[in-house]
């Protein structure tokens, strides 16, 4: 059986996009398969998010938003999902392996926020170093994300530190550690505003939760 990604992205290259207007949207869920977080990017329709603690969305949005991709947690199987025009509430199905036919997933919105295409732009202007700080689900989080070397630095919680690398699409994977330690993996919105993520400490393992936080101050140096 093929790798779903690489199915769903071989279906992507091959698909004619609809146009429409550019901008990301940024949108928390109430769904029947726990609560889910979508970072929409309508400029290159790619779709990440996460659901129900560690399940993992990736996907493609059309031009009359039905978001197609694969959806990760213990299992992994393809999904279908229909957003209404201001993205406040969503229909689909999903199924495991290839198929559609496991049942339905729905949802309605707790928030959707939407970001201009100019600002997506400018926010993916990728020089100098940002000096950030997050209110996060572990505690208060200070992020140096130095994008001339790629790295990122910082401190969480109470003597909890942080080391990684940002890659071209805003994600930063590394090493968390304080008593314990274990591996990270976070998505950043393209104004590094917002990021989603996973954690874990067991095996390089990034199964034990969900990591989210929301930017109170940032300064580029």
């Amino acid at each position: 059986m093929r790798n779903l990604f690489t199915l769903i992205f071989a279906i992507a290259t091959a698909a004619v996009m609809a146009q429409k207007p550019g901008g990301l949207v940024q949108a928390t869920y109430d769904t029947n398969y726990g609560k889910m977080t979508l970072a929409i990017n309508l400029e290159t329709r790619q779709v990440t998010g996460f659901y129900g603690g560690d399940g993992k969305i990736l996907g493609t949005i059309d031009g009359n938003n039905r978001i197609t991709g694969a959806w990760v947690q213990k299992e992994q199987g393809m999904l279908e999902l229909d957003f209404s025009n201001d993205f406040k509430q969503f229909t689909g199905k999903f199924g495991v392996g290839n198929t559609l036919t496991s049942g339905v997933w729905k949802g309605n919105s707790l928030s959707v926020e939407h970001v201009t295409g100019d600002e997506v732009q400018s926010a993916v202007e990728r020089n100098g170093v940002y000096d950030i700080e997050y209110n996060t689900d572990y505690g208060l989080m200070k992020l140096s994300i130095d994008f001339n070397t790629n790295k990122v630095t910082g401190s969480y919680g109470s003597g909890g530190q942080i080391s990684g690398i940002i890659n071209s699409s805003n994600r930063v994977a590394g090493e968390w550690g304080r008593v314990d330690k274990g591996r990270f993996e976070f998505d950043f919105t393209p104004d590094l505003k917002k990021f989603t993520g996973k954690w874990g400490e067991k095996n390089n393992t990034l199964t034990d939760g969900v990591w989210m936080g929301e930017s109170i101050n940032i300064k580029k140096r």
